[in-house]
């Protein structure tokens, strides 16, 4: 009973105030024995009881009744316009009347009520019976006694006819007059002619109204217990409509007893409503619903304050800001600007219904209430919502959830000509397309009957959202789960068979807005201090928020170089695969990458990408980075931040302010897994070539071969056989490494730095490489050139040499004849030109690996001068060169079959070994 008695507390409040006079009010409040009606004719009689003129009536006629009938050119203008709406005098019996049961309304009817063409018309004779019982009450009007006098006569359809502007069709069958044509059941009032006053509707007259209000009084029945309001007063067993055919408060037949077996020996035991408080609550529940309400997918839904201030329903879908004109309109561009607005909005709607509660009459609260109604059956409404509220306290709920379910939109700004970041809560109608997808929207916004299953999913979504946003209860998973995979589904957005890129970057908005308000409440905070939450909870360091990074960046580095940003480019159409794959799937996008990289004439943007990247990488945790799992809602928040808040020159965007502070990078350690190793190798190489063309130009560092090294054209095949690869990588880098002179040996005790990490069978396999080996690539990369390993912190591991293999015995000769070349260059001539000259075995590595006996017997040949000049020193490595040089003899090796890529990792454990 509460819901009655907040209505009924509602219409108490409203029904004296000025602010519901009809005069003011778009919606006028009906008051108790009354109820709206679409009236479409007028009958105009004069004093005498005879008929006048008819005319019709239109929704937008505010115009005096005319003494005439209305000329047909303005009736034929006037065919297409709505009856118009009128508060005529109510009955319960009336309002609650089904099928063929006589209740007329007391004035205003439908016209088989009105005429009787015929012998007998039992509508007919219980309109004039209840009329002529009103009629004869003392203090009656005498337009009554006029009305009952006319309709005696029986005339009205020969009346209505006889108007040749009215076009009446009250028998489908004039010759059987069976009273069953489309206007048998129009509704048709009367206004009476009393001397020179203009005519009126009855119902208008104060005198007829105040008649039928003491006519009500008096036919009021016993007093009993009114369970709405607890006062002695008449009860009411037949309630209004509420929707159609459907009633809020009913009761079966009471020839069915059994019913009430159990619990009731009838159905007044269970409760009784007066008519007062079911009159009271069910008009101000339509006018509520009329001014204020939402009717749509088969619901119902209407919030009200009791002190009579408007509230809307809080799924509208320009709520809360009414007061202040739509938000979408101001374009806040930021954050803080949006939070500002929404403080104001909530102080103003506060101070409204303080103002309110201040300047009206009399003790009122200041109390919000939500229903929510949907018919169960035609005749049937259940209440499926219901909450009352302080009115501050549901103000302070509105505002906690569009303070942390919002998010920003790029919107291309014409006056300023250059898209801005427009941040907005989404409308319920937006997340239903986000959550539901927009045919199915579509399909329930055009279903009349509300019976289609897109339509159900719909009233559950929007009952569900309210619930979030009125009681503050948590989104719930399945709804976030559901927009994030359709977000992380672009191709499915498709629009005249091409892909609708405004509507995939709408619903990708939308979902981070609803995953931002999931985390929001779970770090217990409000947009404006997510992010600094989330980077105290480690949100912006999580693998699928840092995922999300990389594949935005991705597409930032395609749609650049191909100087198009409205392409599906290919890393749009991997990224449902990349979110439920990443490991596997990111090297392959990165593959895909390399060709764009070598669009860039400028190596500034080449060099941005790829900085970009390993930043992003060198947040990851090892054990995060190396797993498989598919990526969680972050994925989403980390892409679209990426995406819109990084700079790239060519971009349309605008250089936007970072909206979450970069993480410092996690302090480089060297890894352990054999991809990350083969990914640093590759990042040595990489790091070495491009120091190597390095140049000065204006005191500003560039890079020329930045994006464009051998390291990164090969970086595809690389992935696939990595030990051959890195072979011929390590071949095209020789001659620059002879250009970096001193640097050399830096970049020497790197690559045996790494070649001591490995595993022997993982070096010495060719397996394809996992995902992870970008991670290494990039960690080491960024720790080369910006960051220098310390050669201090990373001691070089002495690995036990093998003899088991050719490309073991061939990389330790290799290894030896480097070493004695080097003791005679540096310790020996010590000539100034040979200080930073490669030694024979070097230049010759790669003719070593693909013709080894030939190549070797060169290679010796060009050593013996080194090893005479070391002659008189005495050579502790000739018998260890001719133990070598008999192995290769012994196993049969020694001949011009390709050695594959391991021979490089005995080359280099072999010059650790000896302490190069």
């Amino acid at each position: 009973m509460s819901w009655i008695q907040k209505l009924c507390e509602a219409y108490d409040n409203v029904i004296n105030t000025t602010a519901t006079d009809s005069s003011k009010q778009s919606v006028p409040l009906i008051p108790v024995g009354f109820t709206s009606k679409p009236i479409k004719y007028l009958v105009v009689l004069t004093r005498d009881g005879e008929f006048e003129s008819a005319r019709e009536l239109f929704e937008e006629e505010l115009a005096p009744i005319a003494p005439t009938a209305v000329k047909g050119k303005q009736k034929t203008a006037a065919t297409k316009q709505n009856p118009r709406q009128c508060a005529v005098p109510s009955s319960a019996e009336a309002e609650s009347r089904t099928g063929t049961k006589i209740a007329p309304f007391p004035l205003a009817e439908q016209m088989k009520f009105l005429i009787c063409d015929g012998d007998k018309n039992p509508y007919f004779e219980g309109y004039l019976e209840q009329l002529t019982a009103w009629s004869e009450e003392p203090g009656a009007p005498e337009c009554l006694c006029i009305l009952k006098r006319y309709l005696e006569q029986k005339t009205l359809l020969q009346d209505l006819n006889s108007c040749p502007t009215l076009k009446v069709k009250y028998h489908k069958d004039a010759s059987k007059k069976d009273g069953q044509g489309p206007d048998s059941k129009s509704f048709l009032c009367f206004a009476v002619q009393m001397d020179d006053e203009e005519p009126i509707e009855l119902w208008e007259r104060k005198d007829v109204r105040d008649s039928w209000s003491r006519h009500l009084a008096a036919s009021a029945g016993t007093s009993t217990l009114c369970y709405a309001t607890g006062k002695q007063l008449p009860a009411i067993a037949k309630h209004p409509k509420v929707q159609g055919n459907a009633k809020l408060i009913s009761s079966k037949d009471a020839a069915y007893p059994f019913q009430y077996k159990g619990r009731f020996m009838e159905n007044d035991s269970s409760a009784t409503v007066s008519y007062d408080a079911s009159i009271k609550a069910h008009n101000v529940l339509d006018w509520l619903v009329s001014r204020q309400g939402l009717r749509k997918y088969g619901m119902t839904i209407v919030a009200w304050n009791t002190n009579g201030c408007q509230v809307q329903p809080p799924v509208c879908d320009n709520f809360p800001f009414q007061m202040m004109g739509n938000p979408r309109e101001q374009h806040p561009e930021t954050l803080e600007v949006y939070s500002k607005v929404l403080r104001d909005a909530a102080k103003g709607w506060q101070g409204k219904f303080k103002e309110y509660q201040e300047n009206a009459k009399g003790t009122k609260t200041n109390e919000v209430v939500i229903l929510s109604m949907e018919a169960a059956t035609d005749g049937r409404m259940s209440i499926t919502y219901y909450q009352e509220f302080e009115g501050n306290t549901y103000v302070k709920r509105l505002e906690d959830w569009y303070a942390s379910c919002c998010w920003g939109l790029p919107r291309w700004d014409v006056k300023e000509q250059r898209y801005i970041r427009c941040v907005l809560s989404p409308t319920p109608h937006e997340i239903a397309e986000a959550v539901m997808g927009t045919a199915n929207v579509r399909t329930a916004d055009g279903d009349a009957k509300c019976d289609k299953a897109a339509t159900k999913l719909m009233r559950e979504l929007q009952t569900r959202l309210m619930s979030c946003i009125v009681d503050g209860t948590p989104l719930p998973n399945d709804m976030v789960n559901s927009a994030f995979h359709r977000a992380v589904s672009p191709l499915g957005f498709q629009k005249d068979r091409n892909w609708d890129k405004t509507a995939w970057e709408k619903c990708v908005a939308v979902t981070c807005a609803l995953i931002q308000k999931q985390l929001c409440d779970k770090l217990h905070c409000t947009a404006d201090k997510f992010l600094l939450s989330a980077s105290e909870h480690n949100i912006l360091t999580d693998r699928s928020y840092l995922y999300g990074r990389l594949l935005a960046v991705a597409e930032q580095l395609e749609c650049s170089a191909m100087g198009d940003w409205s392409r599906q480019c290919s890393t749009i159409r991997y990224m449902q695969r990349f979110v439920q794959r990443p490991l596997e799937t990111w090297p392959h996008i990165h593959g895909k990458l390399l060709p764009y990289l070598k669009r860039f004439k400028e190596p500034d943007k080449r060099a941005y990408y790829q900085r970009e990247f390993g930043r992003i990488e060198q947040l990851f945790e090892i054990d995060q980075r190396h797993s498989a799992q598919a990526l969680d809602f972050k994925f989403l928040l980390g892409y679209y931040n990426q995406r819109y808040c990084k700079k790239d020159t060519s971009h349309p965007y605008p250089w936007l302010p970072e909206t979450f502070h970069e993480p410092l990078p996690k302090k480089f350690t060297l890894p352990t897994s054999r991809s990350e190793l083969f990914g640093c190798l590759l990042a040595i190489a990489d790091a070495a070539e491009m120091k190597a063309t390095e140049v000065e130009q204006n005191d500003k560092r560039s890079f020329e071969h930045e994006g464009n090294t051998n390291a990164i054209q090969l970086m595809n095949p690389f992935e696939v056989s990595p030990r051959d690869t890195l072979a011929h990588i390590h071949s095209k880098l020789l001659p620059y490494l002879e250009k970096l002179k001193k640097s050399t040996g830096y970049y020497h005790y790197l690559f045996r730095l790494v070649e001591s990490q490995f595993d022997y069978a993982d070096r010495t396999s060719n397996e394809r490489l996992d995902g992870s080996f970008l991670h290494g690539y990039y960690c080491m990369r960024e720790a080369i050139l910006f960051y220098h390993i310390k050669k201090e912190l990373f001691p070089i591991l002495v690995i036990p040499q093998r003899n088991d293999s050719r490309e073991a015995i061939y990389g330790r000769i290799l290894g030896l004849e480097n070493l004695l070349e080097r003791w005679t260059m540096d310790y020996i001539q010590k000539k100034p030109e040979d200080e930073y000259r490669p030694s024979n075995a070097q230049r010759y590595m790669e003719a070593l690996r693909q013709k080894p006996n030939d190549t070797l017997r060169y290679l010796l040949r060009k050593l013996e001068p080194y090893k005479n000049k070391l002659a008189y020193a005495g050579n502790p490595y000739e018998a260890e060169l001719q133990c070598l040089q008999s192995f290769l003899t012994e196993n049969g090796w020694n001949t011009n079959e390709p050695l594959n890529g391991a021979y490089l990792y005995y080359y280099y454990n072999y010059v650790t070994e000896k302490g190069e």
